[in-house]
């Protein structure tokens, strides 16, 4: 049975919105779990720089309790927002907000919560959290938390399960089950207390392994190495005989050892490994399911690190998606996409039988947004554009617009100015022709104005004027006239925008004419809030944002 989409989708990402524009620091090291993107079980999550998270993929509780759609049958391929004010993503449902406290999503989609565990928190992990006093605290399920030592740098891992905690010393420490050796401590025995594993480290992440950052900057790693998660280019290999699981060859390391030189920060997630190296190019290795290290063979084991990326500055993995936070801010998704969790609004598409009739996995990373909060809540107060030069988080989509012949010459400075109507047009002309590769030879004429590109999107039905028979051409553009604008473009070039109800705070300032059409821009991903959840429709639309949505435009149509 064909999966059914469902399109309440929020992509666009405007000037307005990024009311904060980051610089990554250079050689920069933070801790594995102050993070602003998360990848897992067939979900996407993502903090921009407005503290707003945004969530993708396959239906859950706080999807439902958004949408009241309960159907895991439905998925999301774009983005959608979810929340205000969040500073870290732990996991699945749990996040920092930026007043610290640390909050639990109640899973009750008919009357949702974001119900607090712990204040005054700096990170947190699945079931503990470190406080801005650097105590550490722990709980079981819905139980209070309970304060299990002072004095602590980090952690990861469950703390009912396998647990390391770097103490402000850079001492680290090891508790819980010791499967595979992962705790380090150079045997297979689970201990009940905190045993002692080296000095100098500044960072720790575990699994049924363990990567270990210390503070002169060298990657170690111990525990299970099946799929060469260890990277040392061996394999944990395994047999069923006889409904049984043998090791035929073993591997795993039970006492930590260096594996490379020169990294500052490590993730451990869904049977890879990555590291950021100084010069901030990401490398990866252990389990390529579904592409989502970006390497050639689906589904293999790379035991030796490879380099994925350059420029990046936090990565998260599932068993089968991958995302990378570039530095400049821009998010990227690769791997299976059969939930849509790939987030470019796209899905592989199945038939009867489980068999593909659109496949849409990306084999290699592709860009999903911008804007994206660096880990640890990075940014720096917006750049002032000169007059002459767009704003930061839109300089590379505008460089791009006009390699691409989409933006006429004479609109190719004033970036932050409101955009006229005219100007509009003579964007989607640009667009149109050269998108089909065909001269618009058709005219619409007004009383006020002679412009031709007017004229030709009057003869496309992608403008119809002011009434009698004008078009007020240096008017400015205000939002809703450019969702309608674009909505008809989009059906003059042949891909029509879904239809889908807007879903703003606002949709009561939306005029009559233009409800319909605000509600395709959102759903299509070509057009979203300006915070807040509010669409401010009359709002003026600059010419940077016209002409990246006319580039979101362009991406969908060819």
């Amino acid at each position: 049975m064909r999966k059914r989409v469902l399109s309440v989708l929020l992509s666009a990402i405007l000037c307005i919105e990024l009311c904060a524009v980051f610089t990554a620091p250079a050689s920069a090291a933070y801790s594995n779990n102050i993070r602003t993107i998360l990848s897992l079980g067939s979900n996407g999550f993502a903090v921009k720089t407005d503290g707003t998270l945004w969530l993708w993929g396959i239906n859950n509780t706080i999807l439902m309790s958004i949408s009241g759609d309960t159907s895991y049958d439905t998925y999301y391929p774009f983005p959608v927002e979810v929340l205000d004010g969040v500073k870290s993503v732990v996991n699945v449902a749990t996040v920092i907000l930026q007043d610290g406290t640390l909050r639990r999503f109640n899973q009750n989609w008919r009357n949702p919560t974001w119900d607090i565990i712990i204040g005054d928190v700096k990170e947190a992990g699945a079931d503990w959290a470190i406080k801005t006093d650097n105590s550490l605290w722990v709980w079981e399920n819905y139980a209070p938390p309970v304060k299990l030592m002072d004095n602590v740098k980090t952690a990861s891992g469950q703390s009912n399960v396998a647990f390391m905690v770097v103490k402000q010393d850079g001492s680290l420490w090891a508790r819980g089950s010791n499967l595979y050796g992962r705790l380090g401590d150079g045997t297979t025995e689970d201990r009940s207390e905190f045993v002692k594993i080296m000095d100098g480290v500044m960072d720790v992440s575990i699994i049924s392994s363990a990567m270990i950052l210390k503070e002169d900057g060298s990657l170690w790693v111990c525990g299970s190495n099946i799929d060469g998660v260890l990277g040392d280019g061996t394999i944990t290999s395994w047999q069923a005989i006889g409904g049984q699981t043998t090791i035929v060859t073993d591997n795993d390391k039970h006492t930590p050892f260096k594996l490379m030189d020169g990294v500052k920060a490590i993730h451990l997630g869904g049977g890879k490994a990555f590291a950021i190296k100084d010069d901030d190019s990401l490398w990866g290795w252990g389990y390529n399911g579904g592409y989502s290290l970006g390497l050639p063979t689906i589904n293999t084991a790379y035991p030796n690190p490879s380099m994925i990326m350059d420029g990046v500055a936090d990565v998260s993995a599932d068993s089968m998606n991958t995302l990378i936070l570039k530095l400049d801010g821009s998010l990227w998704s690769v791997g299976e996409n059969n939930r849509g969790q790939i987030g470019d609004g796209t899905q592989t598409i199945y038939g009867e039988g489980y068999f593909i009739i659109e496949d849409n996995t990306r084999k290699t990373p592709v860009k999903i947004m911008d804007g994206v909060m660096l880990p640890g809540g990075s940014s720096t107060t917006p750049t002032v554009p000169t007059p002459d030069s767009p704003s930061t988080w839109a300089a590379d989509q505008i460089a791009r617009a006009v390699s691409l012949n989409l933006v006429p010459q004479p609109l190719q400075s004033q970036y932050t100015q409101a955009t006229t109507r005219a100007e509009f047009c003579a964007l989607a002309v640009a667009l149109y022709e050269t998108a089909t590769g065909r001269a618009i030879t058709e005219r619409m004429e007004f009383n006020d104005t002679t412009d031709v590109n007017v004229q030709k999107m009057g003869a496309l039905n992608v403008v119809s004027g002011v009434g009698n028979g004008n078009f007020a051409p240096d008017d400015r553009l205000t939002r809703e006239q450019a969702a309608a604008m674009l909505s008809r473009l989009a059906d003059a070039l042949g891909k029509p925008f879904p239809m889908q109800a807007p879903a703003f705070s606002d949709n009561v300032s939306i005029s009559t004419w233009a409800f319909d059409v605000v509600g395709q821009v959102q759903a299509a991903g070509i057009m979203g809030g300006t915070g807040n959840n509010m669409f401010s429709p009359k709002d003026p639309y600059t010419r940077e944002q016209s002409i990246v949505t006319i580039l979101r435009l362009y991406d969908i149509v060819i």
